[in-house]
């Protein structure tokens, strides 16, 4: 038997079916199902002798035994016996309200797949988006990929939520050959989805497949491209360092493809960035200027953001010094990578000036980005009571989406304390979240991996977060990231060669990673060591910036002063 509530559906009827009684020789169950095909031609005697009562089919459809093809044999002989399109639509309702109702999605989206296959013209639009809702906790790839080709057929687009549950559920759990099938029909000169669709295809593609994403974009006409699909591109291929598919949406820019503003060039500034292409990201400033446009300071604030990743504090600094003399409207975003920058190089007296010139009023849930560079900046000049002031006004926030802004905060103080070195107190911050709550949470996870790969002696907190990140079907924060912190923890644990070996098949042109082994092998090695591994970051692709030059400098003297 089918659980109760599974699935309920009420039919309006005379009161003459209900009294009706079980021909001999029926099981019960069988003269359950006999009575909805009688129920049928009641109904076609007209609505006006069908609307006084009605009948409970639920032990109707428990008789089905949780058996899809059962329900829908006795449902679909129902829905032929009605002659009246109303009717069937009213019926249809009903039975998607029952469905939003029941615990077993996966029994009804499994009828529902098999009745609108043979009933497309009875299911209305907003019948098809509410069962596109059902879909975010089961896994029936054909049945998301028969509804989306439902939608593009009608020509219209679904409710954004219930096309994010839908193609989350079918992403979730499609293999390559269903994957290809779905691309084939959204991209074929019938299908012609809408901007919305396809913007919202591209955002959820890419959490599972990039290839799918970047073909699908490559597959519309130039006039069906949107400049929000290329910016989750853009913004995909800079995190994961994809240069040559980056430099193919950079030629797509060039060519015209899509329409282009200032928007896609700061996109292509933090990819560039990011993938650790710094001299093309700096170029663009003036490639936004030859084609009519003007750098913001929010073009810029990317590029100093970029710098304070890579610890390049003086050239942040020297940006920040061109955006001011230059005049232009400082954006929240600007001022946030001020306080950023300023904060880490230690100038604290800067970054306070920045914090004091800003309006209390930033201080509030839709001003996150100033929110979470002052507390950072906090953390980082050792202001242990102002944090939790501010933590403690993070508590109250109750605006959409506040718990990730209330994590993106927490995450902010936790890293300015790692910056100070007062792990002490970044791990009693942590502590607040219990370790389900940091392993959903992209920026606690950022923040608790990198305070475990700070010190010695945290290792096997850091490998255990690790390994249950990499568990995940569906990883949070990119790889390269995760295993850049995997090396640096190895590097501080004495386990060299691991650390080698990891960053030569994973992340060769890692900077902070390449750093951290130089810097063991200055503590710990020979100078020849320290020398030769110097000389491979400078044939290779990392960025040698000046930390690591001023690390090889300091074992040399050092080396000099044992010699004598």
């Amino acid at each position: 038997m089918v659980r109760s509530g599974l699935l309920r559906l009420r039919i309006q009827t005379s009161s003459a079916f209900r009294s009706l009684p079980a021909p001999l020789g029926q099981s019960a169950v069988e003269s359950k199902l006999s009575r909805v095909r009688r129920f049928s031609t009641y109904a076609q005697q007209g609505e006006s002798q069908a609307g006084d009562h009605c009948v409970d089919l639920q032990r109707t459809l428990d008789g089905a035994g949780g058996d899809a093809n059962m329900a829908f044999k006795e449902i679909s002989s129902a829905l032929i016996d009605l002659d009246s399109t109303t009717r069937r639509q009213q019926t249809i309702s009903e039975l998607v309200n029952i469905a939003k109702k029941t615990g077993d999605t996966s029994f009804s989206v499994m009828l529902f797949h098999r009745l609108l296959k043979s009933f497309p013209a009875v299911f209305k639009n907003d019948h098809l988006e509410e069962i596109a809702k059902l879909h975010s906790t089961v896994n029936h790839p054909d049945a998301s990929m028969a509804l989306v080709e439902s939608f593009l057929s009608r020509g219209c687009t679904p409710e954004r939520q219930a096309l994010i549950c839908l193609l989350t559920s079918f992403f979730r759990s499609a293999d390559q050959t269903q994957t290809g099938e779905l691309l084939k029909t959204i991209t074929s000169e019938e299908a012609k989805p809408s901007p919305e669709f396809g913007e919202v295809f591209v955002r959820i593609c890419l959490k599972y497949d990039y290839d799918t994403a970047m073909s699908y974009v490559k597959n519309l006409k130039s006039e069906s491209r949107t400049e929000a699909m290329y910016i989750r591109l853009i913004r995909h291929c800079g995190l994961n360092a994809l240069s040559s598919r980056l430099a193919s949406l950079w030629m797509d820019t060039q060519d015209k493809q899509f329409v282009a503003t200032g928007d896609t060039y700061d996109a292509f500034i933090s990819a560039f960035a990011s993938a650790g292409n710094m001299r093309k990201a700096r170029d663009l400033l003036d490639t936004i200027r030859s084609v009519g446009l003007e750098p913001t300071s929010s073009s810029y604030a990317r590029l100093i953001n970029a710098h304070v990743e890579l610890g390049e504090v003086d050239g942040a600094r020297k940006l920040i010094d061109e955006v001011l003399g230059l005049g232009l409207k400082q954006s929240e975003d600007f001022l946030a990578s001020c306080i950023r920058a300023y904060a880490t190089a230690g100038d604290f007296p800067a970054a306070s000036d920045v914090v004091k010139a800003l309006s209390w009023r930033l201080v509030d849930p839709d001003h996150d980005d100033i929110v979470r560079a002052i507390v950072f900046f906090h953390a980082s000049a050792g202001n242990v009571r102002e944090v939790h002031e501010l933590l403690e006004r993070a508590q109250g926030f109750t605006a959409q989406g506040a718990q990730k802004r209330m994590d993106q905060i927490h995450s902010a103080a936790i890293d300015g304390f790692v910056e100070r070195g007062e792990l002490s107190i970044a791990r009693r911050i942590a502590s607040r979240f219990k370790v389900k709550r940091i392993e959903e949470s992209s920026d606690l996870l950022k923040s608790m991996l990198r305070l475990h790969s700070s010190r010695r002696g945290y290792e096997r907190d850091f490998q255990a977060l690790y390994d249950s990140h990499e568990k995940r079907p569906r990883k949070l924060l990119q790889s390269k990231f995760a295993d850049e912190l995997l090396v640096v923890t190895a590097a501080k644990n004495g386990q060299i060669a691991d650390a080698v070996a990891i960053f030569k098949e994973r992340v060769r042109s890692s900077r902070a990673a390449a750093e951290s082994i130089l810097r063991r092998y200055a503590e710990r090695g020979t100078e020849e060591e320290t020398l030769t591994w110097f000389k491979s970051m400078k044939t290779s692709r990392v960025r040698v910036g000046a930390s690591a030059y001023a690390i090889v400098i300091s074992k040399v003297l050092e080396s000099d002063e044992e010699n004598g």
